[in-house]
């Protein structure tokens, strides 16, 4: 940044935020996948039943925003221009107070979690590129295409493949399951991705 080299400056950001994104997406394709019974099994009956269908809801945001996204800040703050980020996420708290006093009284968790899933997504995700790409004169949809495509087609045999073992050889009715599905959706996912 220093010597006014945008180029290095977006290709730090858009390699890191990329192997951030392909680094936790087989976490998040079995953990949204698997989200009842693992806090079953983890937890209690109880847990997976009531908080299993959340995970999902939560995880895929802080996929694409803050795994996706991750180094965006990083790379405003250190170039000092992090003003117009700190003021979103300024923005995002307000706003995600005022909206969670206005949807727990009705929809309780699943409100909250639907909440908290845009506001990420909005401000931590979509803003934070947006920001990104003005401050350093990037095309928006060529850094975003240089973060995302390629991930997120890698998933697709990770998502097929987990799917299936949930719904035939490995349910995860146990730790062992549940460790095999895992280990099998991270080596597919992997073995495609890299």
């Amino acid at each position: 940044d220093a010597r006014q080299d945008a180029q290095r400056v977006c290709s730090i950001a858009i390699v890191t935020n990329r192997n951030c994104l392909a680094l936790f997406m087989p976490f998040a394709i079995f953990s949204s996948i698997y989200a009842v019974p693992l806090l079953t099994v983890w937890i209690s009956p109880e847990m997976g039943q009531g908080s299993g269908p959340l995970l999902p809801l939560l995880v895929v945001p802080f996929l694409l925003a803050g795994a996706g996204q991750f180094n965006s800040g990083a790379v405003l703050i250190g170039q000092g221009r992090h003003g117009y980020y700190a003021i979103g996420i300024v923005i995002e708290v307000i706003l995600t107070i005022v909206a969670l006093m206005l949807v727990v009284p009705r929809w309780g968790a699943y409100g909250a979690g639907a909440v908290v899933a845009v506001a990420l997504t909005a401000v931590r995700g979509a803003y934070l590129a947006i920001v990104m790409c003005r401050v350093n004169r990037l095309s928006l949809r060529s850094y975003l295409d240089a973060i995302y495509t390629r991930a997120l087609f890698s998933a697709i045999p990770a998502v097929a493949v987990t799917l299936v073992l949930r719904a035939t050889i490995l349910p995860g009715h146990n730790w062992f399951e549940l460790l095999t599905a895992a280990s099998i959706t991270a080596i597919v996912y992997f073995a495609v991705a890299f």
